[in-house]
């Protein structure tokens, strides 16, 4: 027969556990080993899995400016109200937190793409194009430096996170146009 010790060591428990168990085992035999439990642990999500798809499918395939509900990024408030909007649960902030994380979300900061920008154009370059002027760099011992993604205005890039699938970055659409500093006026054309 072994010890408390090896007891705890084979079930991963602390030494005082097994003596629990074994007074409980001597007391009632293996029927009062038996763990009951009335209600699940924890508390039960009020959300089905219908709603919780519909609500992380709004997320995925609007911004909460498409669904009037507010500004441009999945933040915690704003899932709230989207969520009380689809199930009519009310959740608080932290709950929504906790919620998101639970579920595989994590607050991420966008990626920004162009509204103009046409995917399978910058693909094909990147294919065809950018290989030779890599080719080439390499052979004049350069470095290639991408300097700016979309050329994004100051008004239309927010700062701040936006709640996603992990692994999955958001991307927010700006219209990728520059945009002049006010300190330098356009040339004009001199009349003589």
């Amino acid at each position: 027969m072994g010890t408390y010790g090896q007891a705890a060591e084979v079930f991963g428990v602390g030494e005082r556990s097994v003596g629990t168990w074994w007074r409980k085992y001597q007391a009632g035999g293996r029927e009062a080993l038996v763990v009951r439990r009335t209600r699940p642990a924890g508390r039960p999500e009020r959300i089905g899995d219908a709603e919780r798809a519909a609500v992380f499918q709004a997320m995925a395939d609007y911004t909460p400016e498409d669904l009037l509900l507010g500004g441009p990024l999945w933040t915690r408030p704003l899932v709230a109200e989207l969520v009380r909007m689809v199930t009519g649960v009310a959740m608080t902030e932290r709950g929504v937190g906790k919620w998101l994380g639970r579920h595989g979300f994590s607050p991420q900061r966008p990626g920004r793409r162009s509204y103009r920008q046409d995917q399978a154009e910058v693909d094909a370059w990147l294919k065809e194009e950018y290989p030779a002027i890599a080719a080439k760099a390499k052979e004049e011992k350069a470095v290639v430096a991408w300097a700016d993604q979309c050329g994004l205005r100051s008004d239309t890039a927010p700062p701040g996170r936006s709640w996603a699938p992990k692994g999955k970055t958001p991307l927010m659409r700006v219209n990728g146009r520059r945009f002049r500093p006010l300190h330098c006026p356009r040339p004009r054309a001199s009349r003589t």
